[in-house]
């Protein structure tokens, strides 16, 4: 292992924060731009994200019946759509810019929650320490936590997972902040801070989860009891007074059903794009337990409880969540952050202290040394994705068929459905079950898309490839192959 004087790590972790900004530099730049609206997807099932934001501002309903034309769901919480809907209608009507631009607006509202979560996330780490190069790893575990591997493309996508767990790292400063001298008013502006995490993602309740067991460990019973109250109470009031379209909306996703092989490929995948954090956290649960003195000042410091507290209680959480079918590594978000903070805070105390220090500090350079050659490796092209620009031509490319072709068209892509690539609808950009829930013989209205076809309901077709029919519908009795459009085939109906 490498050994390096605390100044020299932290300047090690410096370069490896700086390999990730580049990395993330480039990918911003190919699913993101002022000049002109760009046609990418940066996240999977983005577009039912996309489509629910514009129903807002065009004043539809956002939590529609996903069984009714166009078999469209929306599985986030609230406070997404009111948020990022609010903003984007407000800057196209500010800017006079077309509907088209609602991704890149979208794409925009992600990065600044990005940026105001790194700032929240270093605030948290470094608390009250004052060395100069602790305060430099700590910025380093900041940028890692929301600018790094495990978060990509995230960073700029029309999802809400970075902003609720942005609010989570919000909530968490605030708590550290504000505990040792005003605990009531740590409690109720944390309780807050993660109502907003909730309502804008349902399953964060990770760092909601982490302070409770903070309370519960300090014997903060009143503290506790109003954070139980103030917190629950809002979000049952919340489901109380919502639709019951609503309600469903938020058990939509987990109806996917679970495997174990997507638990398995985001846990690994989260091992190894999280070394700078994993491998120093194991190097200090070694010095724990080799010196009483450390893992009592480890223990002690309120970083690094709330930290392996929210750490484990995640973990907990997190790893049958990632089971879901269809899940991604995304669901580690918050779990990267507790992992930094429980490292910083153990750091922190290790920076107090040799021999500890030198040994943990092993482990902290094997970590970012590994992060930055496999960084190295995607920016160089030899493995990972850079870019997601190819894609714009592809959806031109559709706008432009579409344009050309009688109305209404069916198009057999989700994002070439959206109505700035489809303006005249209906558009089906069906929900991430429709698959599974056609498979099972769950009705739907026109018998979904496929019985649509064969009653040829629309005039013409984008197809992938040459099928004979399409969700159980046949193309052949009322459609013909007419012209090839980029990677679709063009079918006109019958006179």
């Amino acid at each position: 292992m490498i050994v390096l004087s605390s100044r020299r790590l932290a300047a090690l972790a410096l370069i490896g924060a700086a390999a990730v900004l580049l990395l993330m530099a480039i990918r911003i730049v190919s699913a993101v731009s002022l000049a002109e609206p760009l046609h990418v997807v940066t996240s999977g099932w983005e577009q039912e994200s996309l489509y629910a934001l514009w129903k807002f501002i065009h004043d539809g309903t956002v939590y529609a019946d996903p069984y009714r034309v166009p078999f469209a769901a929306s599985v986030y919480n609230w406070l997404f759509y009111e948020v990022y809907g609010g903003v984007i209608d407000l800057a196209l009507r500010a800017l006079a810019l077309d509907e088209a631009w609602i991704p890149n607006l979208a794409r925009l509202i992600t990065l600044a929650a990005t940026l105001a979560g790194t700032i929240w996330a270093y605030g948290a780490m470094v608390h009250d320490d004052r060395d100069q190069a602790f305060k430099a790893l700590a910025l380093a575990f900041a940028i890692l936590v929301f600018w790094g591997p495990l978060i990509g493309f995230w960073a700029a996508t029309a999802r809400p997972d970075v902003a609720a767990m942005a609010l989570e790292v919000l909530a968490v400063f605030l708590f550290l902040r504000l505990w040792p001298m005003r605990p009531t008013a740590a409690v109720l502006a944390v309780a807050a801070a993660l109502y907003a995490a909730w309502s804008m993602k349902q399953i964060n309740v990770f760092a909601a989860i982490a302070v409770g067991l903070f309370l519960l460990h300090r014997r903060a019973v009143r503290p506790l009891i109003l954070f139980c109250i103030v917190l629950g109470g809002a979000v049952l009031a919340t489901l109380g007074l919502g639709t019951p379209g609503y309600r469903t909306a938020l058990f939509e996703a987990a109806r996917a059903g679970f495997a174990l092989e997507p638990m398995l490929r985001n846990a690994a995948n989260f091992a190894v794009k999280s070394a700078p954090t994993l491998i120093p956290l194991v190097g200090l649960a070694i010095a724990a337990l080799r010196s009483v003195e450390f893992r009592n000042a480890w223990l002690t410091d309120d970083r690094s409880r709330l930290g392996l507290m929210g750490f484990i209680a995640s973990l907990l959480l997190t790893l049958p969540a990632s089971a879901k079918i269809g899940a991604s590594e995304s669901y580690y978000f918050t779990l990267s952050f507790f992992a930094a903070l429980a490292v910083a805070g153990g750091l922190a105390v290790a920076m107090r202290s040799e021999p500890t220090n030198s040994f943990v500090r092993r482990f902290a350079a094997t970590g970012w040394t590994l992060n930055i050659a496999a960084v190295a490796l995607v920016v160089l092209g030899l493995q990972g994705v850079t870019t997601v620009r190819p894609q714009q031509t592809r959806y031109l490319d559709v706008r432009r068929c579409v344009a050309e072709l009688p109305k209404p068209v069916f198009v057999d892509d989700l994002y070439g459905s959206l109505p700035w690539i489809n303006p005249q609808g209906p558009h089906f950009i069906v929900s991430f079950n429709y698959v599974l829930d056609r498979e099972s013989g769950r009705r739907f209205e026109s018998d979904g898309i496929g019985g649509m076809i064969g009653r040829g309901d629309f005039a013409a077709l984008l197809l992938r490839g040459r099928p004979t029919q399409f969700d159980g519908g046949p193309v052949a009795p009322r459609y013909a192959e007419s012209a090839q459009c980029g990677d679709f085939v063009v079918y006109r109906r019958r006179d």
